[in-house]
């Protein structure tokens, strides 16, 4: 019978039969271990795309996932961590990183098998009575009895790998004696398959239990890669979105959608969480045309509405937030609390501060060392913080915004950058809660110059929506409104404040009922933007604005606006020279107006100012001198070096002083400015900073050498082109130029410079000549050199 069947014997057979089972036993255990993973990861995958916050299909990959899980891949790592607060992307990010995978399984450019699940489905391992091992095992479908490990040939599988992915690895999912014991087994299993060359472990998790629990994960460092790259933060290795990823993800949920957002707002939408918000309120029509400083607010103030205020446990939520606020240290600006010292409040309010850290407005950081224990609990970002803190203030002052609330604020948080943030959310509810007259408290509050034109630019977008909007309009609240902003204006004022940007806050400004005066001075400051521009079109609507105003309305002014700002426009366009603006700056300095019209105020800081850099434009720089010495003895001194007024007129006077050629007190001037520089420049707006290096620059000429003055120029540079300050570089460069004999022989220095200027002015439509009137002569010899 045996030979029948082609064997020798019972003993051939049962060899011939053995081998072929013995070779095949591993093609067959990956191939189940691969078909029963995709099942689940499968699974996996369609339940949380279903949950994505935007509709998964208008989601992208994530490069810098993308690259951290190939540099792992190509590394001898055996495991690998993405770690970030909640709502930077991790989860969205790893399932299309997983999709991608699975792909090139499916055209058989890999073998890999994964298996993926979330941190909700370990759940089951407790209600199973099992070991996560034994419980991985079943979900696999082997039994204890089976070894992975030995199912496989190692030889065999040296390019297929197996990749366990875990999303969501985070403590506030279990109790935490589930928690440790869940990482307990993880860890096993890590350590037990760890030096096989096909094991992956894939991990996603919250930053605070990354904190709290990393001793755990690196008792194998050389085998864990982290990739903690992110601003040198050795917690968070997810960054938020780049430019170009939101607008690859604009594109995708509305293709037809043109991009333009305002770059100081690019930070909060790379926030994929904020992102996320936005599209929720405007997935019908999805558009950046309603973005403005206000909306962040209002996305934010949703999320609390429906997380906190909404939610279960919302009273308890609100009340533990109150508390947790109360015991933080804001004179030594410690925004975090010990655990141990409102432990009974946690007890208190146990499942209300679970939810908190569930939904990440809250987490729990864990900074013990071997010689003492720091846990703490501190808000998951700053904006949860700061609405939180400003609650509280209008909750301890009966809800009202008044000077006792403002002079709180200067108590708490003097020279703290929180005040400015935590004065806006108040100023929200003020505004929708009718209490306008409350905002006459403003002009108590202490603020950077900085920060002063950051608020300024809010409330005239907090009234524009109240006042204009649609679904916002009353005319009772308007009028009120109104005359609350009429108030105010002047705090709108001040050279320090200009910069391209606030155009817009300008022409809001102006769809308000002001008087005659505001309104010139509001096209004044929107001329002088258009000067640090050299937009002439911008220029000459401002000067066409100005003169639909009577003469009448002029008398008011100690120096007529309309009058410099045509000049300029004159000068800039047609290199014309008009003679009426110096004829009035030289009647000024021989017959200075009367004491009443030469009161201290934002209104005439603004005109003297604009007034004394106009006379640049003059070839007898004593006119500026004498102009600016006049109102030394007649208006206010410009030695205050903490003022703002006395630092623009100290710059323009050293100016005029270099171009008459005394250095000597040109330098002297310059280092009392610089002293003001050193002291202050925290809070010096862009345009402070610009004027000042414009100052250093001419200085520099003198007292440095050519690869110092290289240098600050390549800075200056930078810094004027990212404002938007083409007449800073262009006067600069021209004055140069001017002085060429500085840097005689620097052919190189000399032909950067030319260029510099040549291509600013160019595109500004402008010509070199009006500036440089030797332009010809000193491209001939840029040439020859």
């Amino acid at each position: 019978m045996s030979h029948y069947c082609g064997y020798n014997g019972w003993d051939d057979f049962c060899n011939k039969h053995g081998k072929k089972q013995e070779s095949t036993v591993a093609t067959l255990g990956w191939d189940k271990l691969k078909v029963n993973a995709h099942k689940i990861t499968s699974f996996t995958l369609q339940a949380l795309k279903n949950r994505a916050g935007i509709p998964y299909s208008q989601t992208i990959s994530r490069s810098f996932i993308n690259n951290h899980l190939e540099t792992f891949l190509n590394g001898e790592y055996s495991a690998t961590l993405l770690s970030a607060p909640a709502g930077y992307g991790k989860t969205i990010g790893l399932c299309h990183w997983i999709e991608q995978r699975l792909e090139l399984n499916a055209k058989n450019e890999t073998d890999d098998v994964i298996l993926f699940f979330s941190s909700s489905a370990l759940i089951n391992v407790f209600l199973s009575g099992r070991d996560i091992n034994e419980w991985f095992l079943g979900l696999l479908g082997y039994s204890t009895d089976d070894d992975i490990a030995s199912l496989l040939n190692e030889d065999f599988n040296k390019s297929k790998r197996f990749f366990l992915v875990i999303d969501g690895f985070d403590e506030h999912m279990f109790k935490p004696e589930q928690y440790r014991m869940l990482l307990s087994q993880l860890t096993d299993i890590f350590a037990l398959y760890q030096s096989k060359q096909w094991f992956k472990l894939i991990v996603t998790m919250r930053q605070a239990s990354w904190i709290n629990y990393r001793h755990d994960f690196e008792t194998m460092p050389g085998k864990w890669f982290l990739g903690f790259t992110t601003d040198n933060n050795s917690t968070l290795n997810v960054p938020l979105f780049s430019a170009a990823e939101i607008k690859e993800l604009c594109f995708k949920i509305n293709p037809l959608l043109k991009i333009s957002i305002d770059t100081n707002l690019i930070d909060k939408f790379s926030h994929p969480l904020y992102f996320q918000f936005y599209y929720k309120g405007h997935k019908d029509c999805f558009s950046f045309s309603n973005i403005d400083n206000i909306c962040i607010y209002d996305l934010i103030s949703n999320f609390i509405l429906n997380k906190v205020y909404l939610g279960n446990h919302s009273t308890e939520k609100i009340l533990l937030l109150k508390e947790l606020v109360s015991e933080m240290d804001f004179k030594n600006r410690v925004y975090k609390v010990n655990k141990l010292k409102i432990n009974h409040l946690l007890r208190q309010y146990n499942q209300a501060y679970n939810e908190l850290l569930s939904i990440g407005f809250l987490r729990e950081l864990n900074e013990s060392s071997d010689i003492d224990f720091n846990s703490y609990i501190q808000f998951s970002n700053e904006d949860f913080l700061d609405y939180i803190i400003a609650k509280n203030l209008l909750y301890n002052n009966n809800y009202s915004f008044n000077r006792q609330l403002v002079d709180n604020l200067n108590r708490l948080f003097a020279h703290d950058g929180k005040k400015l943030p935590v004065l806006k959310w108040i100023l929200i509810y003020a505004i929708k809660s009718d209490q306008d007259e409350g905002f006459r408290a403003l002009h108590d509050v202490i603020l950077s110059t900085q920060e002063r034109a950051d608020l300024f630019a809010f409330i005239a977008e907090l009234f524009n929506r109240e006042c204009f909007e649609p679904g916002h309009k009353d005319s009772v609240k308007s009028y009120a409104k109104q005359s609350t902003l009429r108030e105010l204006f002047d705090s709108f004022l001040g050279v320090e404040l200009l910069k391209p940007e606030y155009e817009k806050t300008l022409r809001i400004v102006l769809k308000f009922e002001l008087t005659n005066k505001q309104r010139i001075m509001a096209y004044t400051s929107i001329a002088m933007i258009a000067m640090i521009k050299l937009d002439v079109s911008l220029l000459e609507e401002c000067v066409n604005k100005l003169k639909g105003f009577g003469n009448t309305d002029y008398i008011r002014f100690p120096i007529n606006p309309l009058t410099c700002i045509d000049g300029i426009f004159y000068y800039l366009k047609y290199g014309i020279l008009k003679k009426e603006f110096l004829a009035d700056i030289t009647n000024f300095y021989f017959n200075p107006p009367p004491p009443k019209h030469l009161k201290v105020t934002p209104v005439n800081d603004v005109i003297f100012i604009l007034a004394a850099y106009c006379c640049i434009i003059s070839d007898n720089p004593h006119k500026g001198i004498r102009f600016i010495n006049t109102l030394e003895k007649h208006y206010q001194k410009t030695d205050d070096i903490t003022s703002n007024y006395g630092l623009f007129m100290r710059i323009i006077k050293a100016d005029r002083y270099f171009v008459l050629g005394n250095v000597k007190k040109a330098l002297e001037i310059y280092l009392t400015a610089m002293l003001a520089f050193d002291k202050y420049a925290q809070g010096y707006t862009v345009i402070m900073r610009l004027f000042f290096m414009s100052l250093k620059v001419m200085a520099s000429l003198y007292i440095q050498n050519h690869q110092e003055l290289a240098r600050q120029i390549g800075s200056y540079i930078k810094l004027a082109e990212e404002a938007g300050f083409n007449v800073s570089k262009a006067y600069s460069f021209t004055f140069l130029l001017k002085h060429r004999a500085q840097f005689a022989g620097q052919y190189e220095f000399e032909k950067k410079v030319y260029n510099e200027l040549t291509k600013t002015l160019r595109q500004c439509g402008l010509q070199a000549e009006i500036f440089l009137s030797d332009a010809e002569q000193v491209k001939a010899a840029i040439r020859r050199a």
